[in-house]
């Protein structure tokens, strides 16, 4: 069963995972909080909106869509890049 917990106390998990992480997409934070990915989303949506939360893209040679990372800080011009592409 899924907890439900409130946005604040969300918000103090998130910051503390990506103080930890540094730089973490949706599906690590879905498993790190135990929380399904839309609820995730929509949940992390207002920190990303009011800048709390950065969300960047994470570019690779492959196609298709690019990985989202979400971060704390801004860095590298806000686009990251994986290193074992």
């Amino acid at each position: 069963m899924v907890e439900k917990i409130p946005q604040y106390i969300f918000e103090i998990k998130v910051k503390n995972i990506l103080k930890e992480h540094k730089h973490v997409d949706r599906t690590g934070l879905c498993k790190m909080l135990n929380l399904p990915r839309t609820t995730v989303y929509d949940k992390l949506l207002p920190m990303v909106l009011s800048g709390e939360v950065k969300k960047n893209p994470v570019y690779t040679k492959r196609r298709g869509r690019p990985r989202i990372v979400y971060s704390l800080e801004e860095g590298n011009g806000g686009y990251y890049r994986e290193v074992n592409d």
